[in-house]
């Protein structure tokens, strides 16, 4: 597993086991292998018995939180011992640990403020939007926006670099961003904010009759992508929009998509004048790992992919779920819509995993579909969740369980094991 293999599916949170001689003060290793735990029955981590050893976390903790404490040989099985299980349970041959597992072994001897959590923990540590876990008005009961309040989250995503947070926080207009996924405290400040002027701005299109370059109505999605640029799915204004770091509150968008260029219109698409330029409903968006954007556009039946957007264009390349970019019948056939390998109804939700592969979830199908990279038009699922083959649809079918679906609405893979 690569660095690559841990990027931009909104879960990145990995870390790697370090060893730094004193005399040298210089990583020695990018990673332990499970070769370096190889004696395992002794107090010690393999042969870094006698060396300092740091924790680096990858994606979404600051380094810089961690190296600044020394773990003590007296404490190494600590986090061996966690180390240890989540790798063997999850067959990895580098250690590359969620933040989540690790952190429950760090804090047993690092007095951090960073949110931790047990392994297979099903307890949440850490709430934004909310002062606590039993609070859970609107706007905490206000009438306006607060830097600290959410009004019906629909989605969010985490930079895998920077490790920021990012919100869609949807009735109130507006994309809300924290700076550390995983560091805030309950009831943390945000301290971005896009799509309005200020943190106390919920109107729509901050109240003006049309949208601007500056606006958002009803995001419904946010992704980033290698470069830290944030891709916003403004549902509402029937567009998505691109914002460039470094980032600034109520800023400006660099591009739009779904709106021939024109940050000014919303115009929706319908059925028979479908094209590749513009949107039906933008419902959710992704990045694969060469930067292309995928997009979900839940009314027109369809998933679009616009290959290197920042250094082309903003008209769609592929089309998952139509013969053509110019179709958007339902299942392609809106006269018989049974479902079928390549064909899609109301898709809402979209996720990649590192090797590009794309994970739709097929609401009115009450399926989810992986289409296996590399992609290209109207080409065939090479798998179905949810139902018994391709051409059913039938939800919970002939029963809620483990094997039945009814309205998926998003999917994620999981960037350590690969699990959807």
């Amino acid at each position: 597993m690569q660095d690559g293999d841990i990027r931009r599916c909104g879960m990145p949170f990995a870390i790697e086991v370090r060893e730094r001689s004193p005399a040298a003060g210089q990583d020695a290793a990018a990673t332990t292998s499970k070769d370096a735990f190889a004696n395992r029955g002794n107090a010690n981590i393999g042969n870094v018995s006698h060396r300092e050893t740091a924790l680096t976390v990858s994606h979404g903790i600051k380094s810089s939180e961690l190296e600044k404490h020394n773990v003590s040989e007296s404490s190494q099985p600590l986090v061996h011992e966690e180390i240890q299980r989540f790798e063997e349970s999850h067959a990895l041959t580098t250690c590359r640990i969620p933040a989540a597992i690790v952190l429950a072994a760090v804090s047993l001897f690092i007095a951090n403020p960073l949110a931790s959590a047990a392994p297979e923990d099903t307890t949440a540590d850490g709430v934004v939007g909310q002062n606590d876990f039993t609070s859970n008005q609107s706007n905490q009961g206000g009438v306006v926006g607060t830097a600290a309040t959410l009004n019906a989250v629909r989605g969010l995503t985490v930079d895998p670099n920077s490790g920021r947070l990012f919100v869609a926080d949807n009735a109130n207009n507006r994309v809300m961003s924290w700076p550390d996924a995983a560091a805030f405290m309950n009831g943390d400040d945000a301290d971005l904010v896009f799509g309005q002027a200020d943190f106390a701005g919920i109107d729509p299109n901050r109240g003006g009759a049309n949208p601007a370059i500056n606006t958002l109505a009803g995001p419904r999605s946010a992704a980033v992508d290698s470069a830290g640029r944030l891709y916003i799915a403004d549902s509402s204004n029937i567009r998505v929009l691109r914002y460039d770091p470094p980032f600034t509150n109520g800023m400006d968008a660099a591009q739009v998509f779904g709106q021939a260029g024109d940050f000014t219109t919303s115009n929706q698409a319908n059925a028979a004048a479908a094209n590749a330029d513009n949107l039906g409903n933008p419902d959710c968006v992704a990045v694969d790992p060469n930067d292309n954007l995928v997009l979900a556009d839940r009314f027109l039946h369809r998933v679009f992919i616009y290959n290197d957007p920042v250094n082309t264009d903003t008209t769609a390349d592929i089309v998952i779920g139509q013969p053509n970019l110019t179709s958007a019948a339902r299942n392609q056939d809106n006269a018989n819509p049974t479902p079928k390998q390549n064909s899609l109804s109301n898709p809402i939700g979209v996720g990649l995993d590192a090797s590009g592969n794309l994970y739709v979830a097929d609401e009115s199908n009450n399926r989810v579909l992986l289409f296996e990279a590399p992609l290209t038009t109207n080409m065939n699922a090479s798998r179905v969740f949810g139902q018994p083959d391709f051409t059913s649809n039938t939800a919970n079918d002939p029963t809620i369980s483990a094997d039945t679906m009814n309205g998926p609405v998003y999917t994620a893979v999981d960037p350590v094991s690969g699990n959807l």
